[in-house]
């Protein structure tokens, strides 16, 4: 789940990447609880026995909030670095 102060700013690519990396960790761990202890089951130490289906549906919800601020920020990125590309330049004589 997405952590209070670890929310990276949207021109930090390596953050973001890491994030989204993180975020696909906890999805693919939920994933393995579902296949070993199944869709309905829950934590036993946990007081409000939130199922894996709902876990995987909040873990899924964080992977797709932060991959759309990676991409935000590579398309940012291209269209700054096609800007500088199509400046006009100097014509040699």
């Amino acid at each position: 789940m997405t952590k209070e102060g670890f929310i990276p700013e949207e021109h930090d690519l390596d953050g973001l990447l890491t994030h989204v990396v993180e975020e696909c960790a906890e999805v693919t761990k939920v994933a393995m609880k579902i296949r070993r202890f199944g869709w309905r089951s829950y934590h036993p130490d946990d007081p409000s026995r939130t199922e894996n289906r709902v876990a995987l549906y909040m873990e899924l919800a964080d992977v797709v909030f932060v991959a759309d601020r990676l991409r935000k920020a590579l398309r940012e990125q291209a269209v700054r670095e096609q800007d500088l590309q199509d400046e006009p330049r100097e014509t040699p004589i």
